[in-house]
């Protein structure tokens, strides 16, 4: 019997307009993905009636939406660059910002770099479409108005660096017809990172000596629908509060990071992720503290091991809360 394989399927992404309308023409951002959990997800509720047959009159459609997270390997693209600002509620080189000179000295205010990207209040929403090999044919899903609530990006030992990013989006669209206009540049062959190149992670501007075998950074734009009588999709997508958020479990050697989170000490952290072939992003963390720091006894031929989890905050001096640096390789 013929199937609609997985490997066969695209994923691309069309940033909307003001009118929440794709434009014309669109040039779509097609994603490197390893697998995806978008889809429909409608709201159907019971009809409450009371029946002499014991048994249920009818269902109704009450409401409509979608979502679900692209799961990817961390790889240079414009689809990647977008994503990164979705999160962010910003665009690379928008706001103002200040260097920490030395310790506790600031420069004058200076405007975000091209290739530097800071949490800021603007909602990024995209069309989304998936295209199926089917049997008879491509077939397309679309979905409408999605908005980026998280990306999360994954490193562990000897392994492709990996992210999540969850959707929340609207209602679905199906066809067996292409999108008018619409191209698909291909999102490039640069390789993928992998842990190796992972080679510095600062606490305080000083180089973590501990072995780590696991390591998140998530963004979480906490986005959420608004609902409204008389219709049944989400009318529109409001933005939460930004938060930050590093977890990683690393081999237990001293008690450090447990008196930083006793004490509640303030840490500068940087995480620079490289591909090897001169491509960097580097995230900046001025103002940390540790959230949780257990370290129990597992069983036996196993090391005791120190998961940790740390959240960055607003600082007021630099002007954020976290700052990306991309370096891109020609």
């Amino acid at each position: 019997m013929p199937t609609t394989p997985a490997d066969l399927t695209r994923i691309a992404f069309g940033r909307l307009n003001a009118s929440l309308n794709l434009p014309a023409n669109p040039a779509m951002l097609v994603a490197r993905i390893s697998s995806e959990s978008l889809a429909y997800a409608p709201t159907v509720v019971e009809s409450p009636e009371l029946d002499p047959s014991g048994q249920l009159r009818d269902s109704i459609l009450v409401g409509e939406g979608s979502s679900g997270s692209v799961e990817f390997p961390l790889v240079r693209s414009d689809w990647f660059h977008a994503m990164l600002e979705s999160v962010f509620r910003s665009t690379w080189g928008t706001g103002m910002i200040s260097d920490e000179t030395s310790p506790g000295v600031f420069s004058a205010p200076r405007a975000v770099g091209p290739h530097e990207l800071i949490p800021a209040k603007t909602l990024h929403m995209f069309d989304v479409e998936k295209t199926f090999a089917t049997p008879g044919g491509n077939s397309y899903h679309r979905y409408r108005k999605e908005a980026v609530g998280s990306l999360a990006l994954r490193v562990t030992p000897n392994d492709i660096l990996s992210g999540t990013l969850a959707l929340l989006g609207s209602e679905l669209l199906d066809s067996e017809a292409p999108l008018a206009g619409a191209t698909y540049p291909d999102p490039g062959t640069y390789k993928p990172f992998t842990s190796p190149n992972v080679t510095e992670v600062e606490l305080s501007g000083v180089t973590e000596t501990q072995c780590f075998n696991a390591l998140t950074l998530t963004f979480n734009s906490n986005v959420r629908g608004v609902p409204c009588i008389g219709e049944r999709a989400d009318r529109e997508k409001a933005l939460g509060r930004f938060v930050p958020t590093i977890d990683g479990t690393a081999y237990f050697i001293s008690n450090e990071h447990i008196q930083a989170l006793r004490d509640q000490t303030e840490m500068q952290l940087t995480v620079t992720l490289t591909d090897g072939s001169g491509n960097t992003y580097r995230f900046f963390y001025p103002r940390t503290k540790f959230v949780t720091a257990p370290v129990t006894t597992p069983g036996t031929n196993q090391d005791v091991m120190l998961p940790i989890s740390m959240r960055g905050h607003y600082s007021p001096q630099h002007g954020y809360s976290v700052l990306c640096t991309r370096i891109l390789a020609a």
